[in-house]
């Protein structure tokens, strides 16, 4: 193999595994991320792994009312997984509780932006 491995997109570390039945794959460590090839195309496998775009998504909610003072935004992935709940209380002059959002899904593994 000339070419090395580049990270994995998800941030994980990448590894490169030769099987008996004449396949090849790379996984990253985050157990979401691989590409499989037959044995003769390893360094194919390794040059599509290292070019791949960064899957994104963009978390998507509305707020909701859960009182006459309180609502909520439930912050949801492109594959329907909550990150997080966004919280406003009227009441408490203004409160506001933004959830911080992972910067990559637990769920599917794509960049959070």
């Amino acid at each position: 193999m000339n070419e090395e491995l580049k990270p994995c997109i998800c941030g994980g570390e990448a590894k490169f595994h030769i099987y008996d039945n004449g396949l090849c794959d790379i996984r990253c460590d985050c157990g979401i991320c691989v590409s499989y090839r037959k044995i003769d195309e390893y360094e194919q496998v390794i040059k599509t792994w290292n070019t791949r775009a960064e899957r994104t998504c963009h978390p998507t909610g509305d707020w909701e009312p859960v009182s006459q003072t309180q609502k909520v935004r439930r912050r949801i992935c492109d594959c329907g997984y909550e990150l997080g709940i966004d919280r406003v209380d009227l009441a408490l002059f203004n409160f506001s509780k933004m959830c911080e959002l992972p910067n990559y899904c637990p769920n599917c593994g794509v960049k959070v932006i």
